[in-house]
């Protein structure tokens, strides 16, 4: 097995967590240091616990913020079934912070760069990175690891 999306802690004060996520599949691997408020990781494991209930569910979770406008990156996490079956899969699309290019205006400074993977999971795959994330969030400390079925 492949870890499929890691997302790590790195510091904490009195109202932000920075983590790190990567996500992965065979074929592409990105990662951003992301900034998320203290009990953000909590209401994340809430909202896509028990994830799928039907063929139909879906889930968007957020973490950071999209943009030049604002610090650190950002990931979005579109959780979905790609079958009637209920297969799961997620779509990862992640934003850098780091200033890379500089366009031809010295006033305009490209600082990001993204990437979008999309990653399949089990459902009890998912079950051990929810109770990971809120571990973290109580401890500030480790990893939370949802990882894919693809060896």
């Amino acid at each position: 097995m492949i870890e499929a999306i890691k997302l790590s802690y790195l510091y904490h004060d009195v109202d932000v967590i920075e983590v790190r996520i990567v996500a992965q599949n065979p074929e592409f691997k990105a990662s951003a240091d992301v900034y998320v408020g203290i009990g953000q990781l909590n209401e994340v494991a809430a909202h896509i616990e028990g994830f799928p209930t039907n063929p139909q569910d879906t889930r968007e979770v957020l973490l950071g913020a999209f943009g030049n406008n604002f610090a650190g990156g950002a990931a979005r996490l579109e959780f979905f079934c790609k079958d009637m079956a209920g297969h799961s899969t997620v779509r990862v699309t992640i934003e850098s912070d780091e200033e890379r290019h500089r366009m031809p205006a010295p006033s305009q400074i490209e600082k990001s760069e993204c990437a979008v993977l999309y990653i399949d999971f089990e459902p009890a795959a998912l079950d051990v990175f929810v109770a990971q994330l809120r571990e973290i969030e109580r401890t500030f400390e480790g990893s939370s690891v949802l990882k894919t079925g693809i060896i």
